[in-house]
């Protein structure tokens, strides 16, 4: 994935992250884990390493667990993101 098309998915997932988080299951967890994940975003686009970038990916884990609330059509699209984002070709 080229570096351009990782930030406007990083962009996209963020949106979402901040909008899939509702009242169920914990809305603390969830919006603490929406705050870690952004960081994780954050720290990968500005260094690149595969640290970072596993770093996301359990981000992205967490999100799913806490925000249980999350719609089929966000959970879907981070699940993409997710599978897409290979840290092996960092």
């Amino acid at each position: 994935m080229e570096t351009s098309s990782k930030l406007i998915a990083v962009l996209f997932m963020s949106a979402l992250a901040f909008s899939g988080c509702k009242e169920k299951a914990g809305p603390l967890s969830c919006a603490a884990d929406t705050v870690r994940y952004s960081e994780d975003i954050s720290a990968f686009v500005n260094n690149q390493t595969k640290s970072n970038c596993e770093s996301v990916k359990k981000s992205i884990e967490k999100l799913f667990k806490s925000c249980t609330s999350l719609a089929t059509a966000d959970r879907d699209a981070y699940e993409e993101f997710q599978n897409d984002f290979n840290c092996d070709d960092i």
